[in-house]
């Protein structure tokens, strides 16, 4: 069923998101100008690692460990005018169709990475499902996110397997033999693949995931959540200072929030403003291993035992 309230974010965010509706007048153009530069540094603070190693280990040392598309503002391997743009947490009833709805008419192909039992149940919601379908045939790709969205660095591992694999049950379910294989994954909150490389929780999490998939970063993180419901500007805003500082190359958005959905055409018109073009995920991993997700997925070599 889908749920009444959204999921618990990180540390911090509640407080902002006081302070955005608190300045924020519906309609108003002054008010988001108020809510941008009342917003706290925080909210647009850097992602971990500007620089981004080139092009690597694949063609090199046969596979790198848990390969993925990592952290950072600028990734050496990706041209400089492009964006990759990746919508999590869908899909939801309301809002994903109006994101579908923006790419069809601009004609950009994008990546989806699925919970079956957030929003939505992709089990039981027979619309829901069919978003699923009409994602595939409007030419967009699928990815993994977990069928509950939680913190899987605090799951036992057989629990993060089942997170993983359910996924990838349901979407055979709704597709049948056309379902694409899933061998792209975003951990939710990016955990524990931001913030905790190499410790324990990541040596429990990453060879689990790269049996599955190559884990997918970003690059430009929209502050979404702090932006009021509807406030197309305040992403856009959000949007245009990252690349103003330079980033590009993975956008994290979410196709469940009437925000991004209202934001999301003047986005792509700021982007092709500056000559900016679009990319899939899939063109971000060949360009960064010179190998294909599921070719990195099927190599044991990738998994980390050597």
């Amino acid at each position: 069923m889908a749920r009444s309230t959204e999921r618990s974010r990180a540390d911090g965010e509640a407080s902002l998101m006081v302070r955005a509706a608190a300045t924020y007048t519906l309609g108003s153009i002054a008010g988001v100008i108020s809510l941008l530069a009342g917003l706290s540094a925080a909210a647009d603070r850097p992602i971990p690692g500007d620089n981004v190693a080139a092009p690597i280990e694949g063609a090199l040392c046969g596979c790198p460990p848990f390969p993925e598309i990592p952290f950072g503002r600028r990734p050496s391997y990706l041209p400089g005018n492009t964006l990759v743009l990746t919508f999590d947490d869908g899909p939801d009833l309301v809002n994903t169709p109006k994101v579908l709805d923006v790419l069809a008419r601009e004609s950009v192909q994008a990546t989806f990475f699925l919970n079956t039992e957030s929003w939505t149940s992709l089990r039981e919601n027979a619309v829901a499902r069919a978003i699923v379908r009409r994602i595939v045939e409007e030419g967009h790709s699928l990815a993994n996110h977990t069928a509950h969205h939680l913190r899987i660095s605090r799951l036992p591992p057989e629990k993060i397997e089942q997170e993983i694999a359910e996924v990838e049950i349901v979407v055979r379910e709704i597709l049948g033999s056309e379902a694409p294989r899933l061998t792209l994954f975003r951990a939710p909150f990016g955990d524990p693949y931001v913030g905790h490389r190499w410790g324990p929780t990541f040596r429990k999490v990453a060879p689990i995931v790269a049996r599955h998939a190559v884990h997918v970063g970003w690059n430009i993180a929209p502050t979404e959540r702090v932006c009021p419901s509807g406030a197309g500007l305040c992403v856009l805003a959000s949007t245009r200072r990252q690349l103003d500082r330079g980033a590009y190359g993975v956008v994290l958005l979410h196709s469940t929030k009437a925000e991004t959905a209202a934001g999301l055409p003047a986005i792509i018109a700021e982007a092709r403003r500056r000559g900016m073009r679009f990319l899939s995920v899939e063109d971000a991993v060949r360009a960064r291993y010179q190998r294909s997700s599921a070719e990195l997925v099927d190599d044991p070599r990738c998994h980390g035992g050597g």
